[in-house]
């Protein structure tokens, strides 16, 4: 009925205890057999609001997965750039350009300004004006700049087999260092840390110019972020936009 081993301490103690032992070693195995069907259903049933390598991702750039702010807020694999990075203060509705970069996209905050992709790379654009970071045709966007480091964004490149991959790009070495692939027919992960407010909201940007171009999504449900910009109707396309400090919303800016 036991192994050897049992065997030999049940015949070394009183028959009342080895009636209570017989019986934990029975729950002791049926614990083993129904045990670990209930922890996989558990871990499965964790991880169903996110496919498993965008846990990765997320936890790369500090977002909990799974999470009911996921959505398709910056798009696909298809990057639509603007022609400049504008900061927007939402309660006048007054824009400023920062920069008239003529194709730009995916603006993410980084060091003491802002970080594109351009056809180039990426270039940031701070007080002094706009430099050169890394030279990279390949990236495709920026997903967010590690808490950690001084010198390094994440970001998505395309690969030589037209592939896709998450990878960090170390502006200080001018070099890119793949981390995971994306599997093939998944999107791209569609929120980054900057479109999320200390409160909560979510900014993101509707496809439909001259309307109601920016929306924030939060306790109070789907609000504008700036009636004062609505009133507008200057037919431009706002993309990728992202919170700033201050109250301020920064983006890029295309002509319909």
């Amino acid at each position: 009925m036991y192994p050897t081993a049992i065997r030999g301490v049940v015949g070394c103690v009183p028959r009342r205890s080895r009636i209570a032992l017989r019986i934990g070693v029975v729950l002791v195995a049926a614990l083993a057999i129904f045990c670990p069907v209930q922890l996989q259903a558990e871990e499965t049933s964790a991880q169903s609001g996110c496919d498993s390598w965008l846990d990765v991702v997320y936890k790369f750039i500090g977002i909990n997965c799974p999470s009911d702010k996921i959505t398709v807020v910056r798009g696909q694999t298809e990057q639509a750039s603007g022609s400049a990075l504008v900061e927007l203060s939402p309660s006048t509705g007054a824009e400023r350009t920062l920069w008239n970069c003529t194709e730009c996209r995916s603006p993410v905050r980084f060091r003491k300004g802002i970080a594109v992709v351009t056809p180039a790379g990426i270039s940031l654009v701070d007080a002094t004006g706009s430099h050169g970071l890394i030279t990279a045709p390949n990236i495709v966007r920026i997903l967010a700049a590690p808490a950690d480091s001084k010198d390094e964004l994440l970001v998505v490149a395309s690969t030589a087999d037209n592939h896709l991959s998450i990878a960090t790009a170390d502006v200080a070495r001018n070099e890119l260092r793949k981390r995971v692939d994306v599997p093939p027919g998944e999107g791209l992960p569609p929120l980054i840390p900057n479109q999320i407010r200390a409160d909560g909201a979510v900014i993101e940007a509707h496809t439909e110019a001259g309307r109601a171009p920016l929306m924030r999504r939060g306790k109070g449900g789907k609000q504008s972020v700036s009636p004062a910009l609505d009133r507008k109707h200057d037919l431009y396309f706002r993309i990728d936009p992202i919170w700033l400090p201050g109250g301020k919303v920064g983006y890029v800016k295309k002509k319909v």
